[in-house]
């Protein structure tokens, strides 16, 4: 998933998670350089009670804008994302 941010913020993020038990980092089996990110289970259980809030709020801010709206807003978005791939990381 891109964020945004450089490989060195990534990693301070991480290790900051990591100290606090939020993630669990395990060695990736198919590329020895890299490793696979777990969100521990405090972490799953604190979604999992934040999820309905969540859920929730994404209907009140959608509130009065339509299928189609939701839809061009959603390509709109991926060619934007798109733009900026082709411009930042191309």
């Amino acid at each position: 998933m891109r964020s945004g941010k450089d490989q060195p913020s990534i990693t301070r993020i991480l290790d900051v998670l990591d100290k606090k038990g939020f993630i669990q980092r395990k060695p990736d089996p198919g590329d020895r350089r890299a490793y696979l990110i777990y969100a521990t289970e405090t972490v799953q259980e604190l979604m999992n009670d934040t999820l309905p809030l969540e859920l929730s709020l994404n209907d009140e801010l959608i509130a009065g804008i339509s299928d189609e709206q939701l839809e061009t807003l959603d390509q709109i978005m991926k060619q934007i994302n798109k733009n900026i791939d082709r411009i930042f990381v191309d």
